[in-house]
């Protein structure tokens, strides 16, 4: 284990190193590492480099950066071919030789050790690692919500000897104060652990990608509800897997049945007990760099969309415009994308979403950064509203992934999108029928 979601499993000539974060904050200073990595990339020795996807908590680009450049030669970048081909592109620039992984073929890396890759929800993939001492799921952040989602990918990998999973929720779950929901969401993370411990039976399970913690003043009430290791342990546990749990830097030896998780256990214990180093706050982002950045977001719709397809969606009343409220600004930015520009007003009662300039910046300037916002939790929501921003800013978002509207994009995908904190909003503000 190296920290987070990163691990290095070591299987005879083959040296794969896992979805390296480790150092610094991600998802536009919303997150920090639990607890410090004591050692960089360029002292870890590997041949393979796997990316499950394209969050900052996996595909960190400043880390793999880090590797000299007369060591490059000697990596294989492994990612899950995509339409767009961005993070391929980006390794292949930097020296890397990059092995594109098309959706559930087998690659043979040497001998008697192969891997595969399936792609989940869009975005993110899983990894399937066969090896002659056994065979290792590497899970990630895939949700697996029913048992229905187990059972088809239980049916696509077969029997495994070693899952490694994610044991509690990556994103927004409740604005401050909606104490009981985000519990009951968090405890549902380990149901879903549970569930997929009864379909997929690994011997043993190793849980992992949730040494974090928020680091914002706007999402730090959130690291209370977080999951704690002993927790994923006992649930592993009582679940017909030996769980196998392990500090930064921890080794285990396949099949090794008396390792002792008392260590890590409390490791991570006292590493979440630490002070959350509350990121400073960034500089505030001023309405003039707003405007612009605002511009050259349509632009970048309108050059990767059908705008008249788009205009004859907001004509139907299915864009309305959203207002977002930037706290630092004392003022509400009015965001349509069928305007031309944005519009301004004083009224800060009335909005769909707060937050600080510096995130709708981010938003404007990534196609990224909705998703990013999702996860960091740097927000306040009007549940009876969210929907408005959520649709307005779909386009964009589903653009990140190399999707257009309407070619790729279906209508309802904008209008009716799916997505986790519209599934948290729901509970906590249904709609009446």
């Amino acid at each position: 284990m190296i920290n987070h979601a990163c691990v290095l499993i070591e299987a005879g000539p083959v040296r794969l190193l896992t979805d390296p974060w480790l150092s610094g904050s991600a998802f536009n200073h919303g997150w920090e590492l639990l607890a410090p990595t004591p050692v960089s990339i360029a002292d870890l020795s590997f041949n393979y480099l796997w990316y499950s996807h394209e969050h900052p908590d996996h595909f960190a680009p400043a880390e793999l950066l880090k590797i000299p450049v007369h060591a490059r030669d000697g990596v294989t970048v492994l990612y899950q071919a995509t339409v767009d081909g961005k993070v391929a592109e980006f390794c292949r620039s930097h020296g890397f030789k990059v092995l594109e992984l098309e959706d559930d073929r087998r690659y043979e890396l040497t001998d008697g050790i192969v891997v595969r890759c399936g792609q989940h929800r869009g975005s993110d993939s899983w990894l399937l690692i066969e090896t002659p001492g056994g065979t290792i799921l590497n899970l990630n952040d895939c949700y697996l919500p029913s048992v229905a989602d187990a059972q088809a990918l239980h049916a696509r990998t077969g029997p495994i000897d070693v899952l490694l999973t994610q044991y509690s929720f990556a994103n927004w779950i409740g604005n401050e104060g909606d104490d009981a929901y985000s519990r009951a969401l968090a405890n549902m993370y380990l149901r879903i652990l549970a569930n997929n411990l009864q379909v997929l039976a690994p011997r043993f399970t190793i849980p992992f990608a949730s040494f974090t913690r928020f680091s914002s003043r706007e999402n730090s009430h959130l690291n209370r509800f977080t999951n704690r290791v002993d927790q994923a342990v006992e649930t592993i546990a009582a679940n017909g897997s030996c769980p196998i749990a392990l500090y930064v830097l921890d080794r285990w030896q396949l099949g090794d049945t008396s390792h002792d998780n008392t260590s890590a256990i409390a490791a991570w214990a006292a590493a979440a007990r630490q002070p959350t180093s509350v990121c400073s706050e960034p500089p505030s982002v001023a309405q003039s760099d707003l405007d612009l950045a605002f511009e050259r977001y349509v632009t970048r719709i309108a050059q990767k969309n059908d705008m008249a397809a788009i205009r004859t969606l907001s004509a139907a009343g299915c864009l309305p415009a959203t207002r977002i409220h930037l706290t630092d600004l004392g003022r509400v930015a009015v965001l349509d994308i069928c305007a031309g520009a944005l519009a301004w007003d004083t009224d800060t009662q009335d909005f769909d979403i707060a937050m600080r300039s510096d995130s709708l910046s981010f938003l404007l300037r990534h196609e990224w950064g909705r998703g990013a916002l999702q996860i960091n939790g740097r927000f306040h929501a009007n549940y009876a509203t969210l929907r408005r921003f959520i649709c307005q800013t779909q386009i964009a978002f589903m653009n990140n992934i190399g999707r257009s509207y309407p070619a790729t994009i279906a209508e309802t995908e904008v209008v009716n999108p799916s997505t986790f904190i519209l599934r948290v909003v729901d509970r906590l503000h249904p709609v009446d029928a």
